[in-house]
Formats: structure tokens, sequence, C-alpha cells
């Protein structure tokens, strides 16, 4: 005779009826984000994943049906996501693809920080659970709001960290021009981005004084948005002496 373990037959009709729909069965969330490695494509939905300080990132989530590689309309499903980035809430609406995308900027990280970004796909059932007024999210308090039901979720941990230009400048025949330098960063789709010395409020990068044997160090942290989000970044450093002579410097920044 075979037994069956009731309590564990419960809790997964249970678990699927959270996430249960007219036609589609169990579904779960699927969650990718524009920064991680990928095979040629734009999206990756590895758990961990690393960015750049101050690099834009946009995420992707989507339904899916169990064990399907293919993504599930969410129209009839779910009316709005939830991107919980940090500290900070992120909605964002049904697409005409039928799913939900949003980016953020994430200015205030630091080398080494750990952020964990969780997706919900939500039903509204009556007004939303959360309102922004006044750029703050406000909990629905009336009693006879029907709370929104949960359709799936999925998270991904995001690892910081910085990038470091650094460039040795060789003691010149000539003494270097110091208001010529200009640092270039070559990004794919010939995206060029130019840096120039720190000079606030223009930040940029730093040109030490001379060293004992005449050189000079120059220094630049980019920010996520000057590089590619994977693969590598090409930086050229270049200044010219006082008697007209361009001489450059490269570099290949290795952007995970």
């Amino acid at each position: 005779m075979t037994k069956f373990n009731l309590r564990s037959t419960w809790s997964m009709i249970f678990t699927c009826s959270l996430v249960l729909t007219g036609a589609s069965g169990c579904l779960s969330g699927s969650l990718a984000t524009s920064s991680g490695e990928t095979d040629g494509g734009k999206w990756s939905i590895a758990k961990r994943q690393q960015i750049h300080v101050g690099e834009t990132v946009e995420f992707s989530f989507v339904l899916k049906k169990a064990l399907a590689k293919e993504s599930v309309d969410a129209s009839g499903i779910a009316d709005y996501c939830v991107f919980s980035i940090g500290g900070d809430r992120v909605e964002a609406e049904l697409d005409e693809a039928g799913g939900f995308k949003t980016e953020y900027k994430f200015a205030g990280v630091e080398d080494g920080q750990q952020v964990q970004v969780v997706a919900t796909a939500y039903s509204s059932q009556d007004d939303r659970d959360f309102m922004q007024i006044a750029g703050k999210w406000l909990q629905t308090e009336s009693p006879y709001n029907k709370p929104d039901r949960r359709i799936a979720s999925a998270s991904v941990l995001l690892n910081v960290y910085q990038g470091v230009v650094r460039f040795k400048l060789p003691k010149p025949e000539d003494a270097y021009d110091l208001g010529t330098a200009k640092m270039t960063f070559r990004c794919a789709g010939d995206r060029l981005v130019s840096v120039f010395e720190h000079r606030p409020p223009r930040n940029g990068f730093e040109i030490s004084d001379e060293n004992a044997d005449g050189s000079r160090w120059v220094a630049y942290l980019p920010t996520g948005d000057q590089l590619n989000p994977t693969g590598t970044t090409d930086v050229e450093f270049s200044i010219y002496d006082v008697a007209g002579n361009r001489m450059t410097f490269t570099e290949t920044l290795q952007t995970p």
C-alpha cells in the first residue's frame, strides 16, 4: 500500500495556490540583469553578479511555468512588480512583452558592498498596498482594502567593485603640458567617454607631483557608466609636451 505524507502534499498544494492562475498552473519568477556575464545576449540570470560603483543596471522580471524555458505573458495574472533594491523600492508596470522592466543607478554604493535585489510580481485586489506620495512610499492603512496577491518572486545578489585606472608617465625630454592631458574610455558600440584632470566641481583624474626619477602617476576611479558592463574596457591616456609632441598610454580594464 502506498503511503502519502499529507503534510507535504498539502504544503505543495498551498504553495501552488499562491501562484496559481486559471490555465497556467504553478508559476515561478525569473530575474535578469544587464550587468552579469552572458553568452552574447543582453540578460544574465546568474544568482550572483558583479556591478561597478555608479553603474546603471537594467532589471527584467518575467513569469515562467515550472521547468519551462519560455516566459509566460503576465497579462491577466500580475499587474505590477516591486523591485526591492537594498533599502529602496521601485515599482514597474506590465510592459507590452508581458514582463516587467526597470533600471537603477547604484550611485551610493561602495567597493566590496553586497546588494540584495528581490523582484516580486503582484495582482492588484483593491487599491495597491503602497502608493508613492511626494517621493515616499506609503502603505495603505484602510482595514477594508484587500491586500494585493503575491504571484511569484526571484532575487539576485550583487557584489559591488571599483575599478582603478593608473598610468605611469616616464620622465619626458621636454616638460609635460599638463593642461592637455585627456583620458578616453572606449566602450562597446563605438561609445567614447572623455575624462579630464580633476578640477572641482568637475570630477576627473589626479596627476601626481614628480617622483624622484622625474616620472608622474595618473590615477582615476571611473564610474560604472563610463565602462562596459561586462568583459573589458580599453582606456587611453594622452598628453602633449611643451614642444608639441603627443604621447599616448593604453590599458585594458577588466569589467567582469
